[in-house]
């Protein structure tokens, strides 16, 4: 009884730090989404690209991204020349962890 009650109390303590520590790694890749996303935006509004621009960056570990125009708002950005002045945000997301950046 005395060793099981010393093996919750230690699960009790460890389980959320682990917790945490998987957190932060889906934040990072979310974190690295969310700037790919505003890289993209940044080059097809800089070097206008022809004939058609590239499409935006797709992620191979399966986070997501999107952009959106103004920053403030929820409607979605083409990342065109027309969306002046740069005012966009990226959210980056990766399982249930999201981040966002913002141009401005």
């Amino acid at each position: 009884a005395i060793m099981m009650s010393i093996t919750f109390m230690i699960m009790a303590v460890f389980i959320p730090k682990i917790r945490i520590a998987s957190d932060s790694l889906r934040s990072v890749n979310a974190l690295f989404a969310a700037d790919s996303a505003l890289e993209w935006c940044l080059y097809i509004n800089r070097d206008n690209p022809t004939p058609a621009p590239l499409p935006p960056p797709s992620m191979t570990d399966g986070s997501t991204s999107a952009i959106y125009y103004p920053a403030s708002s929820t409607t979605l950005a083409t990342c065109l020349s027309t969306e002046t002045p740069m005012d966009h945000r990226a959210v980056g997301t990766y399982q249930s962890i999201s981040r966002s950046l913002e141009i401005r």
